[in-house]
């Protein structure tokens, strides 16, 4: 009897044995099968292949990372990365997936995810090359240099004769150059006046870990009378994920305020978002002028979208305006082609002088075209046309046109 409930025992093992190798021939076959038909370009029917192991053994790591990898090539990005969730959930440690994740993320142009879900990653795999490069390559896409640089020379210290890994890291450093030289020149056409207005700008721009410091020399010619004006503007950068714009300027000339000043905080928001809020001052001959101002900025994919509100207070009620902008990023932060339409009359119009303060009250509409793009590692060129209506008692016109030229070193 003793020696019968060993056979059965031994039967059940063997029996399991086997089922569980067939079980193992099964999947591995299935899994080259799919793979097969990866390389054949037979995408679904492969999908189709590792959902058959996932029924013989649903954590089969191999074949839902593959799912994942061909969701992301057909450009099912959403499923994908839910599906990765998933794996994440199951294997938490397994370096792939991770990988797989910044890069359907940064594929998906999500590149705030990017940012966050890698750096969840490399705090498990610090010298992971596909996760580093894809952080880096999303910080850049965010004008995010100095935070690149920070993650990213780690990755590049750890596979310096990687020359995919070496190109970032120069690409990472061009953007990081501190010192910049600007220059502008702007012409507006007036109707009423019939005689043009040329603004003409130098700038020094220096930047640092804590902002970007631009102290500027403008310099104004209109209707026989020129001015200068002496400008500081500044993007501080107290703490991540928030900055201060801050500007002051003088003038003695009439073409300008006598004195303008200026804070607003920029600050993250949820869901690719940006927010800010400040004020801008001008003060004038006859009267000083506040201005309160708001907007709030999207990231969407390779697309920026920005809408800002100025509001001035009057003795009865207010004056406000409103500024809708768009930029199409082509290959990264210094490379894009905007532009944007607005209602009302901006502190940004700087082209109207002193004239600001007549036509603050006063309806306007505005569209401008914008191209800003990098020449080379050293010189950046933007230029833009414009067109501006003002609805007073005699309506006028502004046609103009700006060109930029920058040149870091």
């Amino acid at each position: 009897m003793r020696n019968h409930k060993l056979f059965l025992v031994l039967i059940v093992f063997l029996s399991l044995h086997l089922k569980s190798n067939a079980q193992e021939i099964s999947t591995d076959s299935l899994f080259n099968s799919a793979k097969q038909l990866l390389k054949e370009d037979l995408r679904q029917d492969a999908i189709v292949t590792a959902r058959k192991i996932l029924k013989v053994k649903p954590t089969h790591s191999d074949a839902l990372l593959l799912i994942a990898r061909t969701l992301a090539w057909e450009k099912e990005y959403k499923q994908s990365i839910q599906l990765i969730d998933s794996i994440l959930i199951i294997h938490p440690n397994l370096e792939e997936a991770h990988e797989l994740q910044s890069t359907v993320h940064y594929w998906n142009k999500d590149y705030y995810k990017t940012v966050k879900k890698s750096e969840e990653s490399l705090a498990l795999f610090p010298k992971n090359k596909v996760i580093g490069t894809y952080a880096a390559k999303a910080l850049m896409k965010l004008n995010e240099y100095q935070e690149a640089y920070k993650l990213f020379s780690p990755i590049y210290n750890a596979h310096s004769k990687n020359e995919e890994i070496k190109n970032i890291y120069d690409e990472i450093k061009v953007g990081l150059r501190k010192h910049k030289i600007l220059f502008n020149s702007e012409e507006s056409y007036f109707t009423s006046h019939k005689s043009s207005r040329v603004d003409l700008s130098g700038q020094y721009i220096y930047k640092h870990f804590f902002g970007t410091h631009i102290f500027k020399y403008n310099h104004s010619f209109f209707r026989g009378n020129s001015g200068n004006q002496l400008e500081y503007e500044g993007y501080l950068k107290p703490v991540r994920n928030m900055y201060v714009f801050a500007n002051l300027g003088f003038s003695s000339s009439k073409l300008f305020p006598a004195i303008r000043h200026g804070l607003e905080p920029f600050f993250k928001l949820p869901n690719s978002m940006e927010g800010s809020i400040g004020y801008r001052f001008m003060r004038f001959s006859s009267s000083d002028v506040w201005v309160y101002t708001g907007s709030v900025t999207k990231y969407h994919k390779d697309f920026w979208l920005n809408l800002r509100t100025f509001i001035s207070p009057k003795d009865v009620g207010f004056s406000q305006s409103h500024i809708f902008s768009i930029r199409k990023y082509r290959k990264n932060a210094f490379n894009w082609f905007g532009g944007h339409i607005g209602f009302g009359v901006s502190p940004l119009e700087t082209n109207l002088g002193a004239d600001f303060e007549k036509l603050l009250f006063t309806t306007s509409y505005k569209i401008e075209l914008t191209d800003w793009r990098m020449l080379n590692k050293h010189i950046q060129l933007r230029s833009a046309i414009f067109y501006q209506y003002y609805k007073t008692n005699n309506p006028f016109s502004i046609l103009g046109a700006h060109l930029v030229v920058l040149y870091k070193f």
